[in-house]
This record gives structure tokens, C-alpha cells and sequence, in this order.
């Protein structure tokens, strides 16, 4: 069974963070972020007179962003496509190599927070004493199984439910996919048109109940 764990670390820990201390800016990653190298965006706000010239220095200083550019720009905030590596060591390399889907990211000059989900404790484990070991450890602000979550918010099914985070954690929505709708049937022990109604199920609810 998954777990949901949501935590923060000090913004020194994060070469955004660092960034995002200089220009006197908050930083906000777009969700559900691909934790391999590429390109990426984010979203950076200040208040009217905010330094984005200093963020975009400091962004070169990092040494894991190897180009950005201003994809829309206001007179407090502006988002960039960047690309980013993740140096080893680094917390999202840390959180790529544990497995981990980053649900949310972002955070200031004081503090970062995740909202991160592993696909096992075990996963969860290996993350922390990782970051035991670099001498960064966590401020955990909650823990719990995912499936202590009420699906019933959200108009899923508990079968629903474990067929979209099984979709997830095989890649079925990655660009470009990582699985196939046979291959992810064959991992539920379902057919492949049983599949594909459940996940149409299951996406309609969710519209139906988030958008709605």
C-alpha cells in the first residue's frame, strides 16, 4: 500500500530555495513533477517590486539548471521553462531514486514543502535514512497509508481508486506512456476492456466531482 507523506526542509536545502531566498520570491513547481531530468516549469512570485533579475542569476548559479526562459510574465510573478538535472545527492534525485511521485512543491526563502507519495514504506524508509545520512532531515507534517484516504470526496470507488495510482505508478500517463493498457490489465488481473471502462469511470467522476 502506498504512503502519503507531506514534510518541508529549509529552504537552503533546495538549490530553487536558495534562488527564491536571494530574489525575496516564492517558488511553486508545477504538480505531479517527472522526476527525471528535462525540461520542467515553475511558477515565481513576489511582491510588485520583486527581484526576478536576482532568481534568474541565482538560477544560473545552481549549476543544475542548464537553461531557462520566461514563459509568461506579470508585474508580481512570472512562470519559466527550465531544464534541470538532478545532481546526486539533491532531494529530488533523492525522491527519484526512492520512487517517489512529487504531488506538490514549493516553497520560500525560510522553508520548502513536498506533498510526496511512496509507493511502499519500505520506499518511504530508504528515502528518510537517505536523507539521515546527507546530514537533511525532514520536518514530517503528515503521514498516513493511501488508502485511509475517502475516496467517497472525490466520487471513486475503491476499485477506481486503485486502478488510477496503479495507472500512475506504471508511467500510463507519462509523455510518452511507460505502459500500455494491456500491460497495466494484466498487473490488476483484469481484462483489457475492463480496464479501460474502469478508468473512464473513474476520470468521469473525478470531473465530475472536482469540476462541478
Amino acid at each position: 500500500m502506498s504512503v502519503l507523506l507531506t514534510f518541508r526542509v529549509p529552504s537552503d536545502a533546495i538549490s530553487f530555495g536558495r534562488a527564491a531566498r536571494a530574489a525575496g520570491v516564492s517558488v511553486t513547481v508545477d504538480p505531479l513533477v517527472p522526476l527525471e531530468s528535462g525540461t520542467r516549469s515553475i511558477h515565481v512570485e513576489g511582491a510588485a517590486d520583486a527581484d526576478f533579475a536576482t532568481f534568474e542569476q541565482e538560477l544560473h548559479a545552481t549549476g543544475n539548471v542548464s537553461e531557462f526562459s520566461v514563459l509568461d510574465e506579470h508585474e508580481d510573478s512570472r512562470r519559466y521553462s527550465l531544464s534541470w538535472t538532478n545532481d546526486a545527492g539533491s532531494m529530488f534525485a533523492d525522491l527519484r531514486d526512492a520512487g517517489a511521485h512529487v504531488l506538490s512543491a514549493g516553497g520560500n526563502g525560510d522553508y520548502w514543502e513536498f506533498e510526496t507519495r511512496f509507493q511502499t514504506q519500505d520506499d518511504l524508509a530508504a528515502f528518510s535514512d537517505q536523507r539521515q545520512a546527507r546530514d537533511s532531515p525532514l520536518e514530517v507534517l503528515s503521514l498516513q497509508k493511501d488508502g485511509l484516504r475517502e475516496n467517497a470526496a472525490f466520487g471513486l470507488t475503491d476499485d477506481q481508486h486503485e486502478t488510477l495510482l496503479a495507472a500512475l505508478d506504471a508511467g500510463f500517463y507519462d509523455v510518452p506512456r511507460d505502459t500500455t493498457t494491456v500491460e497495466l490489465a494484466e498487473t490488476l488481473g483484469i481484462s483489457d476492456q475492463s480496464l479501460s471502462e474502469r478508468l473512464r469511470r473513474a476520470h468521469a467522476a473525478l470531473i465530475e466531482n472536482a469540476l462541478r
